[in-house]
């Protein structure tokens, strides 16, 4: 009797906490509908933007310091994940290829920015220096916390003379497919673009225009990064839930089937004591 009840107290918890999943699941099976339109509007402008600028640096032939690469023996790195959990290796991975670049340039100094709670937090645990840190910023996304953050690299990478800034994040391709990739945010390399087939007539002078558009663009592409990052993220969670509910199924199943065949077992061995008792009488 003692394993049957724990085997129903087992159903009734896993029950407890499929319901949950699926609540979990629903939740960001709608945060992700959101999310995916959010990064889907940000891709026109920030394509835009990219076009405009390089095609007129490749028409201009200028020159920029976010352009050029500084002498130096610093390097900065922008690591996002995600504040909360419950969203399967999401986590792991990023801080996994962190912890690479960071053992792998352990002889360099490294300036580092978090975003995200599960980053900062490993860093911490582990004595690793953390420059800056942003956290809860993808409870209401916009352009605002990309631009502070794009602000702060650029003052990092003029002041502290850092010879390149990167970011490593999850790069959102599908539902099932989140990569993590490494991308360099500073210098700025050109990217080939189809020129325009007409000429610009600059007002004011053509280096404010570039600067101002060397600023806009590495903002625009930081939000998108962003944007991008928390896509990955639901979906990992969304993804996560699903298997939970998938495996709380086959577990509830297993359990079922396990309790029946005990009760059956049960049922058999009382029958065979009556029949035994029976017998007996008989002789």
């Amino acid at each position: 009797m003692a394993t049957l009840r724990k085997i129903r107290q087992k159903i009734k918890s896993t029950k407890a906490i499929a319901k949950t999943t699926k609540a979990m699941y629903t939740i960001s099976s709608v945060k992700f509908q959101k999310a995916h339109v959010e990064m889907s509007g940000s891709e026109p402008y920030h394509q835009r933007i990219q076009q405009l600028l390089f095609d007129t640096l490749n028409k201009t032939k200028e020159s920029h310091i976010l352009l050029q690469n500084n002498v130096s023996n610093k390097e900065g790195l922008l690591v996002i994940t995600s504040d909360k959990g419950l969203c399967g290796s999401y986590n792991t991975v990023i801080i996994k290829k962190a912890m690479e670049y960071i053992i792998s340039n352990r002889n360099k100094e490294l300036k580092i920015l978090t975003v995200g709670k599960k980053g900062r937090d490993y860093f911490k645990r582990n004595w690793i220096l953390i420059t800056s840190e942003y956290f809860n910023i993808f409870k209401k996304l916009t352009s605002l916390q990309a631009n502070i953050i794009s602000d702060e690299i650029i003052k990092l990478f003029l002041e502290e003379k850092i010879s390149k800034f990167s970011v490593i994040y999850s790069e959102y391709k599908s539902l099932f497919s989140q990569p993590v990739v490494m991308k360099q945010l500073l210098p700025i390399e050109k990217v080939k673009v189809n020129e325009l087939q007409f000429d610009f007539i600059y007002e004011p002078a053509k280096e404010i225009i570039i600067d101002t558009l060397l600023n806009r663009y590495l903002k625009a592409n930081l939000y998108h990064i962003l944007i991008e990052a928390y896509t990955s993220e639901i979906a990992a969670r969304r993804n996560a839930m699903d298997n939970a509910n998938s495996n709380a199924s086959d577990l509830i199943d297993d359990l079922t089937i396990h309790l029946n065949n005990l009760r059956q077992q049960k049922i058999t061995e009382e029958l065979t004591e009556i029949i035994g008792s029976i017998e007996a009488g008989r002789t």
